[in-house]
Order: structure tokens, then sequence, then C-alpha cells
């Protein structure tokens, strides 16, 4: 976004040189697991008490949020005391519970961020999927060139592609930060936190799904299991298996 103001200046936003575009995501998607925090954490984990629940962030110096991105609590980081700054020599995490993707391969991390931490080469936050690393904010390659801070200065929504770190039928999300004995910001807030699938059940791969009545392997009306893997005529059990393939 670039404003033009009448006395013949302007700005871009957002102003974050490291994420310097606003996302969207365009097209349905399945919730399989959302939470705005309203009714606290339950179900989550921190290895710490450096997360909190609040409803605004700490002082200017921050760069903390001093409203939800929606409804009336949000979850981050040193939300009150020392003006919301995340502590020197902090190595934190906060995961949710895990959340089943049972039947679904395309899976997506969604949800709205107001993340301010030095540039990556001094502190370090992050995303984790099942203890992999899905994201984490730029890192400059040497201490000279280490000052491109990650400064969001408000809400940005995030879509992060999870579905390679899925397994054993599911997912645990992980926000992470490390930081060293210099200079801090805000560090993580988060709200309206979703999981959620990008397609449905593959009808036609011989697994059943949820949300499939059958999966017989194929994509054939008129052989028990419909194309769309609906049972047909109902009055007997499909098998899931051709006649040719019975009684060999």
């Amino acid at each position: 976004v670039e404003i033009h103001w009448n006395v013949g200046s302007s700005e871009r936003h957002p102003s974050n040189l490291v994420d310097p575009w606003y996302e969207t995501y365009i097209g349905p998607v399945i919730p399989l697991y959302c939470t705005s925090f309203e009714e606290g954490l339950s179900g989550w984990a921190a290895t710490d008490d450096l997360w909190e629940l609040g409803n605004q962030g700490g002082g200017n110096a921050s760069g903390d949020p001093q409203a939800p991105a929606d409804g009336e609590l949000f979850v981050g980081t040193r939300l009150t005391g020392d003006d919301g700054l995340y502590p020197p020599g902090a190595d934190s995490l906060l995961f949710s519970p895990f959340i089943s993707t049972e039947g679904y391969s395309t899976i997506r991390l969604q949800y709205w961020r107001d993340l301010n931490v030095e540039d990556g080469f001094f502190d370090q936050a992050y995303i984790l999927a099942n203890g992999e690393s899905a994201w984490s904010n730029f890192a400059s390659p040497d201490d000279y060139a280490a000052t491109r801070h990650h400064r969001d200065a408000r809400w940005r929504f995030h879509d992060v592609d999870l579905s390679e770190y899925v397994f054993d039928g599911g997912v645990e999300v992980g926000f992470g930060l490390r930081s060293d004995f210099g200079l801090h910001f805000g560090g993580w807030n988060v709200d309206d936190f979703c999981v959620v699938a990008v397609d449905g059940p593959i009808c036609g791969n011989g697994v059943l799904e949820p949300g499939e009545g059958c999966d017989d392997g194929n994509n054939q009306n008129g052989d028990g299991c419909s194309a769309e893997c609906e049972v047909e005529g109902g009055e007997e059990e499909d098998t899931g298996l051709d006649e040719s393939e019975v009684g060999t």
C-alpha cells in the first residue's frame, strides 16, 4: 500500500523491510482446529512463563499491539513488565495441541501475528511443525549487516504451508523465540490461530477417509461405490473389490 500525502511526501506499508508485502488467501479451506484464545490456552503448553494472554501489549518500544486482532484476547511473549520487551537469553516455545489431519494431504497454518524481533543473526523467531522448522525470521549473513529487524508494527495475516511436516495423522505447531543479550523488541503476538486443510478426501485411492461413504479404488459408477465415493444401492456392503479379484 502506497500513501501519497498532499504535502508531497509518501510512505509504503507494510514498512517491514524483511517482509514488505501484505498476504491474503483466496479459496475454500476446511478448518481442522481454530482458536481466537478467548477461552484461554486449554491444550497448549509453554516451556516457561514468557507467554501470556492479554488484551494489549507493552510500550511503544516493543512494537506490541494495543488491542487484539479479533475478540478480547491474544497470546504473546512478555505482554507486561519491561515495556513488553522479551528478555535477554530467552529460549522459549509455545506448543499447540496435536491437531488431527487424517484424510487430508495439503495442510496450512493461517493466523494473525504482530512480530517484532531483532535481525535473525542475533534473535530468532520461528515456527515449528512436528519439531521441524516451517518458518523463521530473516537472518543476515554476518553481524556487520545484521540490521534488518523484523518489525510488523501492526497485525498481519500469515499463511504457512505445513504439508511436508505432517506425519502420524496430525501436526503440532510451535512458536519459538531465542534471544541474545543485546537489543530486544516485543517478540511474538498471535491471534486467530487456524490449521486448515485445502483439499478434501481423495476419492478413488482405495483409502476410506473422513467424508467418504466408501472407496473401492476407482472412480466408476455402478459397482456399489459411486465416482463420488458414496455407497450405491444401500442393500449390500461394498467390499471394495471387483468381481475379477474375488475367489482366485
